[in-house]
């Protein structure tokens, strides 16, 4: 009874000072927003840097990549060439199971595999391969999804391979066909010659050097490309580097190219990009943890660093080593 003769009274006094009442509402209701707003604020700043400072590259100015882009590359200049077969293990398990590790929306993944360099010649001077000068160095190489960022100028897009092909049809740069005059339908030769490569016993101990056998594709140009648009987060690479790559499907990379081939992964390069429009700074520790993962795969292709992530700091390569 009492409690509710002294709520009966404060709110006669709240009646009759009405303005007094929604002012003290009022008041309330902004300071509860004001202190609750500060930590919002604080985190969309926060995040506001955070993908700033991730999209910067200081070495690519003109070119930003997306803040949430990994990529994972194999360099045979560095470790050697490699077949597929080793190349396989390590492509499977960077793209289906690196995605959920790093526990981000995929938005993209780009796959990137090409071969040492050859020689160019006319297929007039097919009989001189390997003894007069070459017209240009090319190599033969794939871009997944690569049809959606490019324009034909000229030709199309090369048809798929078979084992029994005896020409290659290759795509070929805007730049590679003005500076070396190739024109559409015509068929080149490309040779590489025979060298010394090293070959390791199960040992590891007992090294030898053998000869390479000499390498000849005939090759038909089907097409001229140029990018839609060079700055598009698709690219992983300026497209000027892939000037001189003689581009082919994947499926005639592995059914003409692979077997004629010893060793015939010379480059390859995983670019996947992700969507942090979730990610707050406070996910940071997180994301450094799973992308600092090693790739459990061995074998020859076990060396395939974490080149670039949203980290600012190396990231560990697969062997357990920490890139530069």
């Amino acid at each position: 009874m009492n409690f509710l003769s002294i709520f009966l009274i404060a709110a006669k006094r709240l009646w009759n000072n009405k303005g007094l009442t929604l002012c003290s509402i009022a008041g309330l209701i902004a300071a509860v927003s004001l202190i609750g707003s500060i930590p919002l604020y604080t985190d969309a700043a926060n995040f506001k840097v955070l993908k700033e400072q991730l999209a910067l590259d200081k070495n690519n100015t003109e070119r930003p990549r997306p803040p949430f882009a990994f990529m994972y590359r194999y360099i045979g200049a560095w470790h050697g060439s490699i077949d597929l077969k080793d190349f396989d293990p390590v492509d499977e398990y960077v793209s289906q199971s690196v995605p959920a590790i790093i526990g981000l929306p995929k938005t993209a993944i780009i796959r990137h595999v090409k071969t040492d360099n050859f020689s160019l010649f006319p297929q007039s001077e097919a009989a001189y391969v390997g003894i007069r000068e070459p017209l240009g160095w090319v190599n033969l190489g794939f871009v997944s999804g690569v049809q959606e960022q490019i324009n034909i100028l000229e030709g199309g897009f090369p048809p798929n391979a078979t084992a029994d092909s005896e020409v290659l049809d290759v795509l070929i740069s805007q730049a590679l066909a003005e500076e070396v005059g190739l024109q559409v339908g015509e068929t080149y030769v490309i040779f590489k010659r025979p060298e010394l490569v090293g070959t390791t016993s199960e040992s590891e101990k007992d090294k030898k050097a053998v000869e390479s056998k000499a390498i000849q594709f005939q090759i038909r140009i089907a097409g001229v490309w140029t990018p839609k648009d060079s700055k598009d987060p698709f690219w992983f690479y300026n497209p000027k580097s892939l000037a001189g790559t003689l581009m082919i499907s994947e499926q005639s990379y592995r059914a003409r190219v692979a077997p004629m081939m010893e060793d015939e992964v010379y480059t390859a390069i995983w670019y996947i990009i992700f969507d942090g429009e979730r990610v707050r700074t406070d996910d940071v520790p997180c994301c450094w943890g799973a992308s600092t993962t090693p790739t459990p795969v061995s074998g020859r292709c076990c060396r395939t660093p974490c080149w670039m992530s949203p980290l600012t700091m190396p990231c560990r390569t697969t062997d357990g080593q920490r890139s530069s």
